[in-house]
């Protein structure tokens, strides 16, 4: 019963912690060290390439509502907020950074583990290596920023602009091959 007060306790911190600007201002550095370093790799290996995908109004919209709850919001709920000591609670350092390498690898491992199940369209990108690669900068750069602002808003908005970016501009959903438009792996 402890460690749920525990948990509940660190989701409700990290949500109603609101960012100072000086928060946002690092958040926008890790977002765009993120880009520098995933972009050339990406671009280079042909992993990423520029297009927009022809979707309508109405589904465009709903990639950004989607991706905003997930992977965004629930990602940094499972993967930050729950594992991570908020910036309120006396954590010793080692234990923040023990946790933090723990958690990292289950963020990281996770990905391919759910295009094993729940999305096995999306096995071939889970398992590549930019991608796992990737996913482990985007979790570095999520991890700093929640540790650093001790809220969920500026991890959650690294998270979603960099997802939505991939799927919209730079070949994520052409990549996925989302079933439900018609399009399965072979």
């Amino acid at each position: 019963m402890q460690f749920l007060n525990l948990l509940a306790a660190r989701v409700v911190s990290a949500c109603l912690t609101l960012p100072s600007a000086t928060s946002w201002n690092i958040a926008a550095t890790l977002l765009s060290m993120t880009a520098l370093i995933c972009m050339p790799l990406g671009l280079q290996t042909g992993f990423l390439w520029f297009t927009v995908p022809r979707l309508s109004a109405l589904k465009m919209t709903g990639v950004l509502v989607a991706c905003f709850l997930f992977p965004a919001l629930a990602e940094e709920l499972c993967f930050r907020v729950m594992p991570l000591a908020h910036a309120s609670e006396q954590s010793a350092f080692n234990t923040q950074i023990l946790c933090g390498m723990i958690s990292l690898f289950a963020y990281v491992l996770y990905h391919p583990l759910n295009g094993a199940t729940l999305y096995r369209f999306s096995w071939p990108t889970m398992t590549h290596p930019i991608f796992l690669f990737s996913t482990l900068i985007l979790g570095v750069a999520c991890s700093i920023s929640y540790w650093q602002s001790g809220s969920i808003w500026t991890a959650v908005a690294i998270h979603w602009i960099v997802v939505v970016t991939w799927l919209l501009l730079l070949g994520g959903y052409a990549r996925l091959k989302f079933p439900q438009d018609g399009v399965e792996n072979s």
